[in-house]
């Protein structure tokens, strides 16, 4: 005899979604015809006939305001003055439908009211919306929404777009003049504000003081200060030295006094003032040139791949092994980290003369396979890690102030790997096991990557032409991060155990 229990049977997915669809379509009849309604929500003189128990069940607003014992819990009617009658109405279709229409003009104002109703997935709807819509227009005005809003998502959206589009934004948004003091000095002040030169700074901070320019122009050294005029081209430079009335006082002219300096010892640049180059300098315009690095038990070769022949022509040979050392090349020095398997050495060398090796401040940490990455000024170095002993340190040396730190750990093994630069992020390959990571320096924080499609050992990487080359001894891989997709590219293989990288014309 079957027990009630396995008489009973599950609906299906389908069979319940049509239900719901059904009760929806039914409840949202009963409040359009005033069936059985028992509250009436009145905003701006208009009214909405309504169900308690729907109100209550959806919002914990109204669930409060009914069970409160004040006047609301036994009133017929409800005076609403947070939103305006439209955007209740779209609202109270989404607490019997739970369909919501978002649209340009209602986002900002359902999210506003959402808020207030505590209605969270309402509010990550509408965020979601904006992050879609987000562009140079309109962006400044979204960063401002979002803080307003608590809107983390489209906090970061607005704010990326607004430092990787710094030139369109300027041209383009008219809210870029009406930025504050603050957020103006916020803004140009961020090391990753996407500018091939500081010209365009300086222009756009110019154009900002323009739009109200009798107040503004007092409060311009200020703003001046943040200012990296030793990143400027030098013709500007000379141009703003001898024609340019914003800088006709006493602190701006100490500004250009060190800028035109630095523009006379290049080596020294942007350090006198305190200015730091932007990412942007650093890590564009330096991907032009690709180059690989071979050790073996003899010597070190410095290559270039040339496009036209498909070769790789020797630049420079220094006599002694490295084998097996991590190594990035700044300008014209080499600097080598480890000594083999294990080791916190670091050493340099200048290839204008190759005549011999310097010593530089130790690894506050010997790596094991270690990798080693430049990033603007600073040097980052990751553990590579064995099997067991795969520890995943990331330290960073800051070639400026010639100090080491300690930052967040690998999430996973990269033995004989990879790392490389790009869209200011550094990427991490492992070589002897699949595996891809991206780390955001801003943030010192991890993430896990589709992995590449075979292993490279011993690997490594190099940004070309907007996409990163994973070589191994016998192979290289090409990533696109726009499609998520690996591809082979076998003539770009270089002779001998060989580091690739890229550099500047």
């Amino acid at each position: 005899m079957q027990t009630t229990a396995q008489k009973e049977s599950i609906c299906s997915g389908s069979s319940r979604c049509r239900h719901y669809e059904k009760l929806a379509t039914n409840m949202m009849y009963l409040m359009t015809s005033n069936t059985f309604c028992d509250i009436t929500l009145v905003v701006d003189d208009v009214s909405f006939p309504c169900h308690k128990v729907i109100l209550s069940a959806a919002s914990t607003y109204f669930s409060a305001m009914f069970q409160s014992g004040m006047k609301e819990a036994n009133a017929d009617k409800v005076q609403l003055k947070f939103c305006e009658a439209e955007t209740m109405k779209v609202l109270l279709e989404y607490f019997y439908t739970g369909s919501i229409a978002i649209n340009e003009d209602n986002c900002q104002a359902l999210i506003e009211a959402a808020g207030h109703l505590d209605l969270e997935d309402a509010k990550i709807d509408c965020e979601t919306y904006m992050v879609s819509q987000t562009d140079s227009p309109n962006c400044i005005g979204f960063i401002r929404f979002a803080k307003a809003h608590d809107l983390k998502e489209l906090h970061q959206t607005a704010q990326r777009h607004l430092l990787e589009n710094f030139e369109e934004v300027v041209m383009k948004s008219e809210e870029f003049v009406e930025m504050s003091e603050d957020e103006l000095v916020d803004l140009i002040s961020d090391d990753r504000l996407n500018t091939q030169d500081e010209d365009l700074v300086f222009i756009s901070v110019q154009k900002w003081v323009e739009a109200s320019n009798i107040q503004r122009r007092e409060i311009f050294p200020r703003i001046a200060k943040h200012i990296r005029f030793s990143f400027c081209s030098k013709e500007f430079l000379s141009q703003l030295v001898y024609g340019e009335p914003l800088l006709n006082n006493s602190d701006c002219n100490e500004l250009l006094k060190w800028a035109t300096y630095s523009a006379f010892l290049p080596q020294k640049q942007g350090l006198f003032a305190g200015w730091q180059p932007r990412l942007s300098y650093a890590l564009k315009g330096t991907q032009s040139k690709l180059r690989s690095i071979s050790q073996d038990s003899t010597q070190v070769a410095l290559r270039e791949y040339r496009e036209e022949s498909k070769q790789w022509p020797p630049l420079v040979q220094i006599c002694g092994s490295r084998e097996k050392d991590a190594c990035v090349l700044i300008k014209n020095s080499l600097i080598v980290f480890g000594s083999g398997g294990q080791s916190d050495s670091v050493v340099t060398i200048d290839l204008t003369n190759c005549n011999k090796w310097s010593t530089l401040a130790p690894m506050l940490k010997a790596p094991y396979q270690s990798l080693a990455v430049p990033f603007g000024q600073y040097i980052y170095v990751f553990d590579g890690g064995h099997g067991f002993n795969c520890c995943g340190v990331t330290q960073v040396y800051n070639t400026n102030l010639k100090q080491w730190k300690m930052v967040s750990q690998m999430p996973c093994e990269c033995s004989g790997g990879a790392a490389v630069v790009l869209n200011g992020n550094i990427y991490v390959f492992g070589g002897k096991i699949q595996r891809a990571m991206c780390y955001d320096p801003i943030q010192d924080k991890w993430d896990v990557l589709t992995p590449p499609t075979r292993t490279h050992d011993p690997a490594s990487a190099a940004v070309w032409k907007g996409k990163i080359l994973l070589n191994g001894s016998d192979s290289v891989e090409e990533y696109d991060l726009q499609i998520d997709c690996w591809v082979e590219r076998p003539e770009l293989v270089a002779p001998g155990s060989v580091h690739i990288f890229t550099t500047t014309r």
